[in-house]
C-alpha cells in the first residue's frame, strides 16, 4: 500500500504496510504542507483516486483540502466516517468505482449509499445553483449538504424522514427551503449560518425546533411553523435579525403554551 501526500502540487509517495483506515483529521494536521489523502493515486492533477485497498476512511481524513476538485473512490471502501470531506471548498465531485458494493454517485458527483436512500455528501465546491434529491432518498446524512457555496435552492422530496445536523449549514448561496411533511427528525444546526435564507416551511408533525436551527441566518423574513412544535430550542432563531413574520399554523392559545429557550429574542419582534 502506498501514502500519497500533496503539498504544494507536488506527489510524495511513502510506502505505508497494511494500511487499511485513514487516520481522523490527516487534513488538520497537514494544513502547512497542503492537501493531503491516505492511500490515493493522482490521476492527474485535479483527481485523486482512493485506492481498492481502502475499506474505512476516518473522521475528518480530507478536513481543509481546498485545491482537491475531485475525488475518485474505489472499489474496497465499506465505511466512512461523518465530515470525512469536510472544508474540501473546490471539491466538485466525487465519483464511486461501479463495483463498489457500499456507494454510488450520480451524475452530478453527489454521494449516496447504494440503494440510494441515505444522501451522504454533496460536493462543496459543485457549481450547481439547484439540486433535486432523487425520490428514493430518505435519510439526509449529517453535514450533507454543509458549506455548499453555489446552492439557492435544493428540493427534497416526499419521503425523506431524516434531515442530520448541520445537513445545510453555512450554505452560503441558500435562499429558499420547504421541508416536506414527511420528515420527522430535523438535527440540531440544520441551517445554522445560511446568511442568505429568506424563507423556510418546517413540517408537519415535528414537536421541537432543535437547537440553532436557524442561528445565524440574517437575511431570514419569514419562517412557516406547524402546529405541532411545542418546543423551540436554544438560539434555534438566534442572530435572525431580520425575521419579520411567522405562519404559525395553531392557534394564539397553542402558541402562548409553547417552550421558548433562550436565545431566541428575535421572535419577540416577529409579527405571528
Amino acid at each position: 500500500d502506498e501514502v500519497f501526500i500533496m503539498a504544494n502540487n507536488q506527489a510524495v509517495v511513502m510506502s505505508a504496510a497494511n494500511l487499511d483506515i485513514i487516520e481522523n483529521n490527516l487534513g488538520q494536521l497537514a494544513k502547512n504542507i497542503g492537501s493531503v489523502s491516505v492511500n490515493v493515486e493522482q490521476v492527474d492533477n485535479k483527481v485523486n483516486k482512493v485506492t481498492d485497498s481502502v475499506k474505512t476512511i476516518g473522521e475528518a481524513a480530507f478536513l481543509g483540502c481546498e485545491s482537491v476538485k475531485n475525488i475518485v473512490i474505489g472499489k474496497g471502501l465499506e465505511t466512512f466516517e461523518i465530515n470525512t470531506f469536510g472544508r474540501c471548498t473546490s471539491l466538485e465531485t466525487i465519483t464511486v468505482d461501479s463495483e463498489n458494493p457500499n456507494f454510488l454517485s450520480d451524475e452530478f458527483g453527489v454521494l449516496f449509499d447504494k440503494d440510494k436512500t441515505l444522501l451522504v455528501k454533496y460536493p462543496e465546491g459543485n457549481l450547481r445553483t439547484k439540486y433535486t434529491i432523487p425520490n428514493s432518498v430518505t435519510i439526509i446524512e449529517a453535514n450533507a449538504f454543509l458549506a455548499s457555496a453555489n446552492l439557492t435552492e435544493v428540493i427534497i422530496p416526499d419521503g425523506v424522514t431524516i434531515i442530520g445536523t448541520s445537513a445545510f449549514a453555512e450554505s452560503a448561496s441558500l435562499k429558499t427551503i420547504e421541508i416536506p411533511d414527511s420528515v420527522t427528525t430535523m438535527g440540531e444546526d440544520v441551517f445554522n449560518y445560511c446568511l442568505k435564507l429568506e424563507k423556510a416551511k418546517l413540517p408537519d408533525g415535528i414537536s421541537r425546533i432543535e437547537a440553532q436551527t436557524f442561528y445565524l441566518c440574517e437575511g431570514l423574513t419569514e419562517v412557516i411553523i406547524p402546529a405541532s412544535v411545542n418546543n423551540i430550542g436554544q438560539n434555534a432563531f438566534g442572530e435572525c435579525i431580520s425575521l419579520e413574520t411567522i405562519n404559525y399554523k395553531g392557534t394564539r392559545s397553542q402558541w402562548g403554551e409553547l417552550i421558548v429557550e433562550g436565545g431566541n429574542q428575535p421572535i419577540n419582534n416577529a409579527i405571528i
